[in-house]
């Protein structure tokens, strides 16, 4: 009789993993061969990953990181514009307020779908 008791397993529908606490063959529906990444599934025999579901987490994270970037340079010409309009800004504070809205406009031209080529760019000083 099989004793697997112990080893760790993987479900092969979502890969989450357990340990065997029973005698004999690895019940159907699991493996003893661990994913290599988040993304592998199985094509009933072995896993492989689901290079779709990189790109589209790779296209997601980059949609996040330009939706913070975006709000930061919002917030910082939301002063600036506010000492701008007020007579309150001095000449940098000016200088400042068109660089981070021309960095602005440059993070929303960017295409995201072209994920882990972008290049971002300098945030104004």
């Amino acid at each position: 009789m099989l004793d697997h008791r112990g080893k760790t397993v993987y479900d092969t529908n979502n890969r989450a993993s357990c340990t065997v606490d029973y005698l004999g063959e690895i019940k159907t529906g699991f493996t003893l061969l661990a994913p290599s990444t988040q993304f592998d599934k199985r094509d009933g025999k072995k896993w492989v990953t689901d290079n779709q579901a990189v790109k589209a987490d790779q296209i997601n994270n980059a949609n996040q990181t330009k939706l913070q970037l975006i709000d930061e340079a919002q917030s910082k010409i939301t002063l600036l514009d506010r000492k701008v309009r007020l007579g309150m800004a001095t000449n940098s504070e000016k200088t400042a307020l068109r660089a981070w809205e021309m960095y602005s406009v440059k993070l929303n031209n960017i295409d995201t779908t072209t994920a882990l080529d972008i290049e971002w760019p300098k945030k104004p000083h």
